[in-house]
């Protein structure tokens, strides 16, 4: 029977006190969390995923409340109560860790989780886990309520958290793949808080094991989710949420501290999209969203080897930062990404060729003498290549 912490060697209604106490305080965290994301973060289809993992947490901490607060009341009414409690606990402890496997998914790859893969690791799952815990009350195999109306685990209790953990670490390991892939900084940092998602959950899940009794699990996810929001929170200040790349404010910032006692070459590449705005007008904007995402992937793949600073000025206006380099070696890149760009043309087909204006400026030089300089000869020399692919259109050239 879920009894004292021999841990701790509490007694019966010491451990009541304690877990209800402690899974309340977390509910009362997470709800602050999720009124929070709700009202400060962007409305996306990953953050509608986050605050879905917050609802359910907080619907199996409400269960678990209830369980704990029932659990050796004598009646068929607490009967039941602590077997619909029960029910709700473990359904929806298996739908957390599928709402966190489509959160990770969506935010590491910007997709949905595949149906191919869905079926077989989602579904299925969830109905088989749905079905043994429904028929716990003639099986006993999840769970099982004495005369007493004491909860026990059952059989199968272990190897539903075995494979929550299972699950949660697959996603860790997304995280470690994906961080080393990755080119910026910030975006490494997020995909190493998803992999560290699983510490908290792992060893709460091993102290709920080897102390029966014990609400250690809930507690612990609420805490790798707080780590998850703030990191998201710190994020939100420096991150363009579309495309991932550095904003407009954390450039400046970069940019300022980067001039301040520097002798060494500061180069800015200004990319913008050809008819961005007829994209927008013809094709809708989900597609020029779409657009700027695979813009800002160019990006990274041209820079993936080096140590730009990348960033969205703002609109479809993209910026490169590099230290120490001449102009040819900036040209060179510069040619790298419509290399890259041609790449995307030739393997997508949207009814339309992306195209983009480039130009560049190099601190210090004849010309620039500040960060003003710098952006202001960038962007004529971009405004001037955005005007020469308009006349080679007007001329039928390719």
């Amino acid at each position: 029977m879920k009894g004292k912490l021999y841990m701790f060697e509490l007694s019966l209604d010491q451990t009541k006190l304690f877990n209800c106490g402690i899974e309340f305080f977390c509910l009362c965290i997470i709800l602050l969390m999720y009124y929070n994301s709700k009202r400060e973060l962007s409305f996306s289809y990953d953050f509608y995923l986050l605050r879905r993992v917050q609802v359910l947490t907080m619907s199996v901490l409400v269960s678990d409340i209830i369980m704990w607060a029932t659990n050796g009341y004598p009646g068929k009414t607490f009967w039941y109560i602590g077997y619909i409690s029960n029910v709700v606990y473990f359904v929806i402890q298996i739908l957390i860790t599928i709402s966190w496997l489509n959160y990770v998914s969506y935010r590491l790859y910007r997709r949905k989780v595949p149906t191919r893969i869905r079926i077989p690791l989602i579904t299925i799952p969830v109905i088989i886990i749905t079905a043994l815990t429904l028929s716990s009350p003639w099986t006993s195999w999840v769970f099982y309520i004495d005369s007493s109306n004491y909860y026990h685990r059952g059989p199968l209790s272990d190897t539903l958290a075995v494979i929550t953990l299972a699950y949660l670490m697959g996603t860790s390991l997304l995280g470690l793949i994906k961080m080393h892939r990755e080119v910026l900084l910030e975006r490494r940092k997020e995909c190493l808080a998803i992999a560290l998602f699983i510490v908290p959950p792992l060893i709460g899940g091993i102290l709920q094991m080897l102390n029966y009794g014990g609400a250690f699990l809930f507690p612990c996810i609420t805490l790798s989710l707080l780590m998850i929001f703030m990191d998201i929170e710190s994020q939100a200040i420096s991150i363009d949420a579309l495309t991932g790349l550095n904003n407009r404010g954390k450039m400046d910032n970069y940019l300022n501290s980067l001039m301040v006692g520097n002798n060494r070459a500061i180069a800015m590449i200004m990319i913008d999209i050809n008819d961005f705005k007829i994209i927008n007008d013809d094709f809708g904007h989900d597609k020029g969203d779409e657009i700027l995402v695979f813009m800002a992937d160019i990006l990274k793949k041209t820079f993936g080897n080096s140590s730009a600073f990348l960033a969205r000025y703002g609109g479809d206006e993209f910026v490169v930062i590099l230290e120490n380099l001449g102009t040819r070696a900036v040209a060179n890149y510069m040619a790298k990404i419509k290399e890259n760009i041609d790449v995307f043309n030739s393997s997508v087909n949207y009814g339309f060729e992306l195209s983009v204006g480039i130009g560049h400026a190099i601190y210090p030089s004849k010309k620039v003498n500040n960060a003003d300089d710098l952006f202001r000869i960038a962007d004529e020399e971009m405004y001037r290549d955005k005007v020469m692919f308009k006349e080679r259109l007007a001329r039928g050239d390719n």
